[in-house]
């Protein structure tokens, strides 16, 4: 008789990583703070200090989607014993 063979093995499902899907959400909330802040600036003309709080907020989300996977490169680095 025919031995039976092992089942193939499955592929494994990778999880996405949570810092960079964190980081790709703050870079969709740059891109729409960026386009946001040229409607304003080209359809606004009696409101220019609304401008300014979104630009600081744009360059605050940009920041943290730079800073998010700095962060998680580090720890990673750090809970695997190279510094």
């Amino acid at each position: 008789m025919l031995e039976a063979r092992d089942p193939a093995p499955r592929p494994l499902r990778s999880q996405p990583d949570p810092a960079m899907a964190v980081g790709v959400l703050f870079l969709g909330l740059t891109a729409v703070g960026l386009l946001l802040e040229g409607v304003l600036a080209v359809y606004s003309y009696a409101t220019p200090g609304a401008a300014r709080p979104l630009f600081y907020g744009v360059i605050a989300t940009f920041a943290v989607a730079l800073g998010v996977p700095l962060l998680a490169a580090a720890a990673r680095a750090l809970r695997r014993g190279g510094g």
